[in-house]
């Protein structure tokens, strides 16, 4: 809440289920699918990505979850399993 009014902050976060460990991979007030895109990129990273280690990345039917952003775990060996539309 602001002097201007409520603000909305969407957070990005991974969760690793096992251990509850909470990684933050980002905050925006405008969610975008290149924003999404490119934090898919940063959590596959060779190097650094909270990913790499990981084989599934599950997500709720939001549509911030762009097709590219559904893409880009794939490529590097973690699989995001199809949503159902039901």
């Amino acid at each position: 809440m602001t002097w201007r009014g409520l603000i909305t902050y969407y957070v990005l976060f991974f969760l690793h289920v096992e251990t509850r460990r909470v990684s933050l991979a980002g905050i925006t007030r405008h969610p975008t699918e290149e924003w999404m895109t490119q934090m898919g990129r940063n959590a596959i990273d060779e190097t650094s990505g909270y990913l790499r280690q990981h084989r599934f990345v599950l997500h709720d039917r939001d549509t911030k979850f762009c097709e590219e952003f559904r893409k880009t775990p794939g490529s590097r060996r973690c699989e995001v399993p199809a949503t159902s539309s039901a």
